[in-house]
């Protein structure tokens, strides 16, 4: 069994959680005086901090805490649906060579028809699902919280939605071209993360889905960024 205070470390201080209470009010009180462009900028920034702070929250829970809830959907979801559509799914992952380096599809390919399923499910789950489902919450929970903390003028809730979407939408533009005419450079930039996560101590499969997971989703995160903040910038009051 997971113990949740060994995966966590030990509780901050009193001495350290007063410090952090401090840093924020006067970080606080320094936006407040900044121009309201500089307010949002402030404020996406430590949204996407919230947003992968949360993906990666989201991942570890995956194969940690609710592991024992999150496997067994997996399995089913493969044994249910991937594996009796596996030649479409691995068809349609033919033209997806960012997502599914051929090298790597070549190795799954040697596999029994259920565990290449089962390891497609696995990566998407894992990579699309929780960390991407935990860094949308994440963000747009970070982002309506500085919004307000910062007092940005003219920011609802429902303008921060609205950035938020278009921010995902964007970053799947990005993705689809990651995957097409800039493909070789993802791949690239993923084998070279891969190195460094390994030598980080994470094992191959674990590398690879962390690799994978900052070039096709970080870094079109990284083009809805700057959108976000034009969209916040075109609502919010001077």
């Amino acid at each position: 069994m997971v113990n949740v205070k060994d995966m966590l470390g030990a509780a901050p201080s009193g001495e350290e959680v007063d410090a952090a209470e401090n840093a924020w009010k006067r970080l606080k009180t320094h936006v407040r005086g900044k121009p309201n462009l500089q307010r949002i900028v402030w404020s996406r920034a430590l949204a996407e901090i919230g947003s992968v702070g949360a993906a990666v929250l989201a991942g570890v829970a995956g194969t940690t805490i609710l592991s024992p809830i999150w496997s067994p959907i997996k399995q089913k979801v493969s044994k249910s649906y991937v594996e009796p559509n596996l030649e479409k799914i691995d068809g349609w992952l033919d033209g997806a060579e960012s997502i599914d380096p051929p090298e790597e599809r070549a190795d799954r390919h040697t596999l029994p028809e259920p565990e290449q399923a089962q390891k497609i499910t696995d990566y998407f789950a894992d990579n699309f699902v929780l960390k991407v489902a935990g860094g949308v919450a994440g963000q747009y929970a970070a982002q309506d919280f500085t919004t307000k903390a910062f007092k940005v003028k003219g920011i609802s809730p429902k303008v921060n939605a609205v950035s938020v979407f278009t921010d995902r939408a964007v970053g799947i533009g990005t993705m689809i071209y990651l995957n097409g005419k800039g493909s070789d450079h993802a791949i690239e930039a993923q084998q070279k993360l891969e190195s460094v996560f390994m030598k980080c101590g994470m094992s191959e499969e674990q590398a690879e889905g962390w690799a994978s997971y900052a070039v096709n989703i970080q870094i079109p995160n990284a083009v809805g960024l700057l959108t976000s903040i034009g969209i916040l910038t075109l609502n919010a009051k001077k």
